[in-house]
């Protein structure tokens, strides 16, 4: 899935600045860089009753809460900026819970508070929550579409991910390969990974051929470039991913998504230094992927021995100078 954020949302719901100085009725599943640009209009007859929370900000844009009628609406725009990681985020999504104590959703966006906490055993504790409301191939579905915590699953969860098809991710071949390439790479099933990943990069670059100059060519474009990494075919997956932020710098973009999975591209092609080149400007970009986030995310697991990942990661900002 494009930008694995939590506005990827499963049922309608309102659309509410933090000023609430404007609402506009927004259609299932919005995307992230949607919100403060593109939200279709539909009538309250054309929308499900059942709506679900989800909270955030788009960094650089007024923030914005996806909430219930019910839902406290100053309360949900707050601010979950990887540096702003604090009591009022898990409150108002404890709240949250109370009113759809099955959301994947809202389960999902705590888990990756979680991690940007860097409590694992928070991130862990989430999703046994959620498989409990939800069943866990449900929820392994789910999280193999938005693959950025998936280094957080035991082995049984990762059985039931590896055991997923196409069909449980609404038939994306190129997100479920991508999924289980990468689960398989930290299984250290490297041909598994490979012969994944290969079928991964064909789908994404179907998928480009027919996506034009739509919105978040440039993120197709590293996806792509991820699923050669895991290939094998470390030349290509760095040229594309060169191409794929090229192209978001003409756009005038900067995601914090790009350079993280342009981080693990380098991982897998064994260029330490460029990967935290990368991690560094993730860092300036600010997102969930915080220096906590990057303490616990094993797909980093080979830099954790580099003094420079060390000074990275650490929270006293003496030791990072």
């Amino acid at each position: 899935m494009i930008d694995p954020c939590f506005y990827g949302v499963d049922a309608a719901a309102k659309l509410i600045d933090r000023e609430r100085r404007a609402e506009a009725i927004v259609p299932k599943r919005l995307h992230r860089d949607a919100l403060p640009f593109f939200f279709g209009v539909a009538s309250p007859a054309e929308l499900r009753a059942d709506s679900v929370v989800a909270v955030g900000e788009h960094v650089g844009f007024h923030r914005y809460a996806l909430t219930d009628y019910s839902f406290d609406r100053e309360t949900a725009a707050i601010d979950l900026r990887c540096d702003s990681f604090d009591n009022d985020a898990g409150a108002a999504l404890d709240r949250a819970r109370t009113l759809r104590p099955s959301s994947i959703a809202i389960g999902y966006t705590r888990a990756r508070l979680a991690a940007a906490r860097g409590d694992l055993t928070g991130v862990q504790q989430e999703l046994r929550s959620l498989e409990a409301s939800a069943g866990r191939r449900r929820v392994m579905a789910y999280l193999a579409l938005r693959e950025n915590i998936l280094f957080a699953l035991n082995d049984q969860q990762q059985q039931v991910l590896l055991g997923l098809t196409p069909a449980d991710l609404d038939g994306g071949k190129a997100d479920w390969a991508l999924a289980l390439a990468e689960t398989s790479w930290l299984r250290r099933d490297d041909a598994q990974a490979r012969s994944y990943g290969q079928v991964a990069a064909t789908a994404y670059a179907q998928h480009l051929e027919n996506w034009g100059q739509a919105v978040d060519r440039e993120q197709v474009m590293m996806l792509r470039a991820y699923g050669l990494a895991y290939a094998g075919q470390a030349r290509e997956a760095i040229a594309e991913a060169g191409r794929a932020l090229a192209l978001e710098r003409q756009l005038g973009l900067r995601h914090a998504y790009l350079p993280f999975i342009f981080a693990r591209i380098n991982v897998l092609a064994n260029r330490p230094d460029a990967a935290l080149d990368q991690l560094e400007e993730t860092l300036r970009r600010r997102d969930f992927f915080s220096r906590e986030w990057l303490r616990i995310d094993s797909t980093f697991a080979a830099l954790r021995g580099n003094p420079r990942f060390q000074r990275l990661v650490s929270t006293d900002e003496s030791a990072r100078k």
